[in-house]
């Protein structure tokens, strides 16, 4: 029996040592500390991804570590190690973790170690998070940390290593560890910007001439920084600065490619300041090797650009003389100052140095060499050869004046010949209107025997040698012919079909007039060019109708073409005529120009429109009808639509008020203010309102307080006027997206006069349109705990609360002195022995900069005994007590600094705080099995009864397991299996008593033990004036419907809710149904149905 019960308590025990995975499991650690290795599988995911300094990281399982400051400033070496790869460990303020809390931290990607210091400036207790990538969940780990060293003497230029002037060379260098290095005065870079943790080095050579200076491991074998930088300056203040960079690196080596290596020209008696950066985070040893210089030492870097039909331009580094030496492909070059053979040289050279008169089409290559024959040194060796290939001459076309000429009379289709665009230029290019980015342009020019309407395609489906995969067609006319200017006559970038970013036009062109059709390249495309021309239409119906300038009576009809036209409207599906005439119900319009207005239609009508063209002047007719457009007018705007129409809002309610539902779809933006909270609002409503009471009203266009707003995103703003709707108005309020339910509705708080007449103008957002209702009532009321009198216990299990609606009680505390609004929430605890506490606030609203304040004394007269205002907004503030009194009950005053408003988490942990449930839940296992697990904090010491009960009404309570635990038990959260719970509903509960008598309770849970997919409990509070929380207690985790209906059934609204198994709290929002008897419906996807009623007063 004995051997049976330390089986099970060892088994407890293994399951508890690795639920290191939240808060209040953290571990506390001192200096030093080494985990040795650990793992993260079994903890459990508390913290998903986005919770720590690196939003990438951190979907795997959870370790957490508490570490506190008493010494500052502190600071401490942080090695994460172990054999999972992809890991990060985070630095936070208070826990749970943020992103808003997140110190700094380290992660590793591509290697298992990661390595860094934090310097802490400020005491309290910070937490530690080990997680995992996404994938694997969990894996080993090890984390160290230590005192970090101090920062080593050349972290700054006057404390740099120097490298003796002569050597002996090669000069390997000490290595230095940059961990504690800093930034201080480290000058920028420009091969890469994320340079940190710079140590120094100096040379001033003895003789000048180029020389390595690398990181590599492969030359430097202490050098262990794994991703480095290294840049030489000069200075003529020397470290005072400022510095001139000679040479910089970023990742030339090539054994561990991350690192840096330069060949520096270096001049004997100049003094050099080598910096050797960590990329990022990286840190480690770093160390120099500088090798034995090369007096006359070959050139490097060489590149060449800028290459023409004719020339190009050629660069390389270093300084010097130089010459550079070029000739055909494969030619053998000279040396010294001698051409090779076919070789022409260039001295002297100066990079970058321009190589003018060569042929087009060729390849050529260069050779450069150093000249320091001056200094006795002869000349270097030739550099590695560079190659490169001159460009084509332009094609003849490249220019308006060498346009291929299409011919005038065909015979059609022409199929002009294919010509390459790669070496085409822009030179006096127009650019057309449908497509500015454009390159490479070549032309045609036609001039028709006959007018009609041409097709001019660059579609592979027509002209099969077109392989430029992306051009643009614009056709111009001239005056002056090629010397421009240039008028264009129609465009198109991708209307082809095959390859669909192709261009082709439908032209309406004149006999007799020249077209210049040009052709380009999309960016900077490249390929062939060919050009298909249709045979004319004679008398071509017309193309691209469309419709715009849409009003009540009036439409604008648009097409494209030159000519004679037909414009011809009547109601939908009416019967077109032909040629001259009208058809049955159709109206001409003879002759019409596009644009065309069409007048005097009714409001709200759906009309069909064709055009057709009048050739007959040329006796070739009328075309065929175009296709058909359709188009609806617009219906009267609302009578709200002008101030002079405003829906005047009740002076005494009753509140909340709900306005009729106008939809703003036909609302125009005649003599309507901009407010200043957005400019781009249009097709505006009025309102006007003069409350009979001043006060604060809030007045809303959120779909969850009027139901009949369904306009997605508006504005709203209040105004008065001293002369009423006659302007001009004076703005009181303005919001464009501050409602919860839809974020881009509006709602306003304001603070309104009595008698005062106020214009409320709801607006769309761009030309977006819909419903428009508002709710004016007052706006909600302070939190509970507004005031000292009504303060909400705290424990050691956070409670999430806020201070948003909040007034001032008193002025701001000691630490934190301003001279706005202190919105402060009031909260209390009573010390259970003498003793230490903390109080820990934690925001869960990333702008929310809040104080924190502890009293003794009661409400009324209370003394200030601590005072927290450490962080900016978004982080959390912790209050360390001591000295707390058996008994005595201590006040906690939240608030936001300079009126900040916002959410948060606040607990209180320690010695002289009772005995507390962290948590307590249950779950459905079968229907005849549930599982319950709870956590209590034993903190205050002794031992306490821990008594699990169960009831069959959420009333009657009896006892299913009684422990007696102490101190130490607490430690380990438990667990009790049901395996005969009762038929329906079981509700659990944890009755805690302490060694004092002192008794408290867990929440009430629910589970649904038949099979049954939910009950619907219970609707309260019942009769009802606004809102009321239903009740549902479900078996599973789903998503159901609930239908609120009247008695005669029917429905009022409706919407979609998911439930977690057992049980779930619906708020519903009634304010705005009539009084009566209602009932609520709530339907499952296998049919099964509950119903409820409740009365509305």
């Amino acid at each position: 029996m004995k051997q049976l019960y330390l089986v099970i308590l060892g088994l407890i025990f293994m399951g508890f040592a690795s639920a290191q995975n939240n808060c209040g499991d953290a571990i506390p650690i001192t200096i030093p500390f080494s985990s040795g290795s650990v793992t993260t599988c079994g903890t459990g995911n508390d913290y998903p991804a986005g919770s720590f300094f690196n939003a990438n990281y951190g979907g795997g399982e959870d370790y957490v570590y508490k570490l506190d400051i008493s010494t500052v400033p502190q600071t401490l070496l942080f090695n994460l190690g172990g054999a999972a790869t992809y890991k990060i460990l985070s630095l936070h303020s208070t826990c749970p973790p943020s992103a808003a809390n997140a110190l700094t931290g380290w992660v590793t990607s591509s290697g298992t170690t990661a390595s860094g210091t934090y310097t802490f400036n400020t005491a309290g207790t910070y937490y530690l998070f080990v997680d995992t990538w996404p994938s694997p969940n969990c894996g080993a780990f090890t984390l160290d940390v230590t005192l970090a060293p101090s920062a080593p003497a050349n972290d700054i230029c006057s404390g740099a290593i120097d490298i003796p002037a002569a050597g002996p060379f090669p000069y390997l260098t000490t290595a230095v560890n940059n961990i504690s290095a800093t930034d201080a005065n480290d000058p920028a870079n420009t091969c890469n910007s994320y340079g940190h943790k710079g140590v120094w080095f100096t040379f001033t050579p003895a003789t000048t001439g180029q020389y390595n200076i690398s990181t590599c491991q492969s030359d430097a074998p202490g050098s262990t920084i794994p991703d480095n930088l290294l840049s030489i300056f000069t200075s003529a203040s020397g470290c005072a600065g400022p510095f001139t960079q000679v040479i910089c690196d970023d990742d030339a080596c090539t054994t561990l490619a991350n690192q840096a290596v330069v060949n520096a020209d270096l001049t004997a008696g100049t003094t050099y300041y080598i910096l050797v950066y960590g990329y990022n985070t990286n840190v480690g040893d770093a160390q120099l090797r500088v090798s034995a210089p090369i007096s006359c030492a070959p050139v490097t870097g060489q590149t060449v650009s800028g290459i023409t039909s004719s020339g190009a331009s050629v660069s390389w580094t270093g300084t010097g003389s130089f010459i550079v030496e070029y000739g055909p492909q494969n030619f053998t070059p000279g040396t010294g100052a001698t051409a090779g053979v076919n070789g022409t040289v260039i001295s002297p050279a100066t990079s970058a140095q321009a190589i003018s008169g060569l042929t087009p089409s060729t390849p050529y290559d260069v050779y450069i060499r150093r000249d320091c024959s001056s200094s006795g040194s002869g000349y270097s060796t030739n550099s590695a050869k560079l190659s490169f290939t001159t460009t084509a001459l332009p094609p003849a076309n490249d220019i308006c004046s060498g346009a291929i000429v299409i011919p005038a009379a065909g015979p059609f289709p022409v199929l002009t010949a294919v010509v390459n665009n790669s070496s085409a230029t822009d030179t006096n290019d127009p650019v057309g209107s449908c497509q500015s980015n454009v390159r490479k342009g070549l032309w045609y020019s036609f001039t028709p025997a006959t007018s009609g309407q041409y097709k001019l395609s660059t579609c592979q489906s027509d002209a099969a040698g077109s392989t430029l995969s992306d051009n643009v067609l614009t056709v111009y006319t001239s005056a002056s012919g090629c010397t421009g200017p240039f008028t264009q006559v129609i465009c198109d970038d991708d209307a082809c079909t095959t390859l669909g970013l192709q261009a082709v036009v439908n032209a309406d062109l004149t006999a007799g007039t020249t077209y210049y059709i040009l052709v380009q390249a999309y960016s900077s495309g490249t390929g062939d060019v060919q050009l298909f021309v249709d045979a004319p239409i004679v008398c071509a119906a017309p193309t691209g109708v469309s419709s715009s300038g849409i009003t009540m009576s009036s439409a604008n009809i648009n097409w494209m073409g030159t000519g004679t036209f037909i414009l011809e409207y009547g109601p939908q599906n009416f019967t077109p005529g032909t040629d001259g005439t009208a058809g049955t119900n159709g109206t001409l319009i003879n002759p019409a120009t596009s644009p065309q207005a069409i007048n005097g239609l009714s409001e709200s009508t759906a009309y069909d429109v064709y055009i057709r063209r009048d050739c007959s002047a040329t006796g070739s007719g009328y075309s065929a009808n175009s296709t058909k457009i359709s188009f609806t007018t617009l219906s009267a705007p609302p009578a709200n639509d002008l101030c002079s129409g405003s829906i005047v809002i009740p002076s005494a309610g009753p509140f909340p008020v709900l306005t009729s539902v106008v939809n703003n779809a036909s609302a125009t933006d005649t003599n309507d203010p901009i407010g200043s909270c957005q400019s781009d609002a249009h097709k505006g409503v009025w309102y006007s309102f003069t409350p009979a009471t001043s006060g604060t009203y809030r007045i809303s266009s959120c779909q969850s307080d009027a139901p009949g707003s369904t306009i997605s995103d508006n504005v709203l703003t209040v105004y008065t006027s001293a002369s009423g709707c006659a302007g001009p108005f004076t703005e009181v309020n303005c919001d464009d997206d501050a409602c919860t339910t839809y974020a881009l509705q509006a709602v306003a708080n304001a603070n309104l006069t009595a008698g005062t007449t106020y214009f409320i103008l709801v607006q769309s957002y761009g030309s977006s349109s819909g419903d428009v209702q508002l709710q004016v009532g007052l706006p909600p009321a302070p939190p509970a705990n507004d005031e000292c009198i009504n303060a909400i216990p705290i424990s050691y299990n956070a409670i999430s609360t806020t201070n948003v609606l909040a007034t001032e009680s008193m002025a701001p505390g000691s630490c934190a002195s301003f001279s706005s609004v202190a919105n402060d929430v009031w909260y209390k605890f009573t010390a259970v022995q003498n003793g230490d506490a903390t109080v820990a606030m934690s925001n869960t609203s990333p702008s929310l900069d809040a104080v924190l304040e502890v009293f003794s004394g009661t409400c009324g007269s209370l003394t200030e005994i601590a005072c927290s205002d450490d962080n900016v907004g978004g982080v959390g503030e912790t209050a360390n007590l001591t000295g707390l009194v058996n008994g005595e009950t201590y006040y906690v005053r939240v608030y936001g600094y300079d009126g900040d408003e916002g959410t948060f988490d606040i607990n209180v942990s320690g010695a002289a705080v009772p005995i507390t449930i962290e948590y307590f839940n249950a779950s459905k296992v079968s229907v005849s099995k549930n599982n319950i697990g709870w956590k209590v904090n034993c903190s205050g010491g002794g031992t306490s009864q821990l008594i699990l009960q169960r009831s069959a009404n959420g009333t009657d309570f009896t006892a299913i397991q009684t422990l007696q635990v102490n101190q130490n038990g607490c430690i380990l959260p438990f667990a009790y299996t049901d395996n005969s719970p009762l038929i329906g509903i079981n509700y659990y509960r944890l009755k805690v008593k302490d060694e004092s008598g002192r008794v408290s309770y867990s929440q009430v849970v629910a589970i649904l033990n038949k099979n049954d997919r939910f009950e619907l409990m219970s609707v309260n509070p019942n009769p009802v004036k606004t809102n009321t929380v239903l009740k549902v207690v479900s078996g599973d985790n789903s998503m159901l419907q609930l239908l609120v209906s009247d008695i005669a059934g029917k429905q009022i609204f409706k919407q979609n809710v998911n439930l977690v198994s057992g049980m779930n709290i619906i708020p519903l929002n009634v304010s705005h149904l009539a009084a009566g008897t209602y009932q609520v419906t709530i339907y499952a996807a296998d049919a099964e149905t509950k119903t409820i009623r409740f009365v509305k007063e």
